[in-house]
């Protein structure tokens, strides 16, 4: 476990910039990046960080001119802290900012446009001394996958209790300390409640403990989950589905009785239940929008998923 001793000298140069909640050698540095999307500064808008119910620091009154401005907060180590937005200032939509550790990780950003004033923004607890996040996972690997599960494994030069998945099929984003992840017991690990026909991402961090965490991993890799789970689908043996690409009106045959569907976006969104109890019959699709989506068929002790494109 390391501290940064750094701090102790900065305590001397800057005393009144210090987070009087904890003794000075349990705090460490994290970094604000305040930016303006028209260069004028925040116009009167500021944030403040409270730590143990106190107010540690207001940020923004100074940021009067220019695109960005980068300030410091002093933060006790293992303790959760609260980043509010207060009200007051004028054109809030171009307000910008950005939270870096330190251990030069970012983990938070508020876009323009996002976020309310008078109310809380981010929410963490403060780390300061393990040196697990100075690690991160590598050489990721996807092992299999059927209809809703998959398996997955990376390499590590860390032995944590646990690791954290990032997990997404939006596969234009990456990792962000403050999105929504899944935490494991296990390398190889198997995920499960995934969506059929679906593309996935994902990225991976050691836990190193309750309140302590890893960089995300550099690399991400992307799988896909099976569109018909592996089994003896006697119930669906006989399926026709006509036309795919559908338009309007979809024809659907069985040897066996179709109790319901379920139409799911891409993304794993159900969109909307339609109760079918036929061998064959048509479904409207009209109010779909253009694009693939998945059908999930049940029957009356099995289920299928296909895919099938709207145009």
């Amino acid at each position: 476990m390391k501290k940064f001793v750094y701090i102790l000298l900065f305590t001397v140069l800057n005393s009144t910039a210090q987070n009087s909640t904890c003794d000075v050698v349990e705090q460490c540095i994290y970094t604000l990046t305040l930016e303006s999307s028209n260069g004028s500064g925040w116009n009167g808008n500021s944030m403040t960080i409270f730590q143990n119910n106190v107010a540690i620091k207001t940020i923004g009154l100074n940021f009067t001119n220019g695109s960005s401005l980068t300030d410091n907060v002093f933060l006790c180590d293992a303790t959760s802290f609260n980043l509010v937005w207060n009200e007051g200032g004028s054109q809030p939509e171009n307000v910008k900012i950005k939270m870096i550790s330190p251990f030069n990780q970012t983990i938070f950003i508020k876009n323009y446009g996002d976020g309310e004033q008078n109310s809380t923004l981010f929410s963490a607890t403060a780390n300061c001394t393990t040196d697990c996040c100075f690690f991160y996972p590598t050489n990721l690997n996807f092992i299999s996958s059927n209809e809703t599960t998959a398996q997955l494994s990376w390499a590590t030069t860390y032995n944590p209790p646990q690791y954290d998945i990032f997990l997404t099929t939006n596969l234009a984003l990456t990792a962000n300390l403050s999105d929504p992840f899944i935490t494991v017991n296990s390398n190889p690990a198997e995920i499960s409640d995934l969506i059929p026909c679906t593309n996935y991402k994902y990225y991976v961090r050691y836990r190193c403990s309750p309140v302590e965490v890893s960089l995300w991993s550099v690399e991400s890799v992307i799988f896909s989950t099976q569109c018909t789970m592996n089994l003896n689908q006697n119930e669906f043996q006989n399926l026709q589905i006509s036309p795919n690409p559908v338009i309007d009106d979809l024809f659907i045959s069985n040897n066996k009785l179709i109790t319901e569907i379920e139409v799911f976006s891409i993304q794993g969104k159900k969109i909307m239940t339609i109760k079918t109890n036929f061998h064959s019959g048509t479904i409207n699709l009209n109010a779909l929008q253009k694009g693939f989506y998945l059908l999930k068929l049940k029957g009356i002790n099995e289920s299928k998923t296909i895919k099938m494109l709207k145009n």
